[in-house]
């Protein structure tokens, strides 16, 4: 079984990916299991957006970010795992909406290697090896602002340069995977996921077709 992870920055369009993906995907004959977010299933469970960022808590909020990464595990190796066992299928991919590392682009670095040592963790385990390849989003704050929004998503609560900040210590935190493709806003959105399909399928080993842009010029007897 294949796994890929589809993350980003805030408001990079993952929500939309994921179902775009996994129908082309389907359609192609794979059997697809989407994984859901771990830390929006988390916070959107009780947790505040106020209590993520009050500096009273920081213990608390390590213990979410470690809590984050648990549940991010028992997603991808329990509850997900199982149910691709059930289907059965020889031909399955795993999407997951985020990774174990994305949780380290909120934490500081240090912080960060408390957790993996309190847990007998390890970034060669949690990036190298559990992931096939990993697709960044990129931000919408990042060359599209004007399309960058919190409306559509109760646990986002960054303004648009947090956005783009967020952005890149996630970029940073999966630096050092072998597959680590950046998809940007040098496109419009349709296009921009038409160029992650493609990077994936190319992960995946489907034949893409070459997409010729040709013009003509109508002679004015036939207007």
């Amino acid at each position: 079984m294949k796994k890929i992870v589809l993350t980003g920055g805030p408001c990079s369009g993952k929500t939309t990916a994921l179902k775009y993906v996994s129908e082309k995907l389907s359609n192609l004959g794979y059997s697809v299991i989407c994984v859901p977010e771990a830390a929006t299933f988390v916070i959107n469970s009780g947790i505040s957006p106020a209590f993520l960022l009050s500096p009273r808590s920081r213990k608390k909020y390590l213990e979410l970010e470690e809590l984050m990464v648990k549940t991010q595990l028992m997603f991808e190796d329990k509850i997900f795992a199982e149910l691709a066992k059930i289907k059965n299928s020889n031909k399955t991919v795993m999407i997951l909406d985020r990774g174990c590392m994305d949780m380290s682009a909120y934490v500081k670095q240090e912080e960060f290697q408390s957790i993996l040592r309190k847990n007998k963790w390890n970034i060669v385990d949690l990036r190298d090896k559990r992931y096939d390849a990993v697709f960044h989003l990129v931000t919408a704050a990042d060359g599209k602002k004007e399309f960058y929004t919190k409306a559509n998503n109760v646990a986002r609560y960054e303004n648009a340069e947090e956005a783009v900040a967020a952005d890149k210590r996630t970029q940073t935190a999966w630096l050092g995977h072998q597959h680590l493709w950046i998809i940007d806003n040098s496109t419009l959105f349709e296009a921009k996921m038409k160029r992650l399909l493609k990077a994936i399928k190319k992960t995946l080993g489907i034949p893409t077709s070459l997409e010729i842009e040709r013009k003509f010029l109508v002679h004015k007897n036939f207007l």
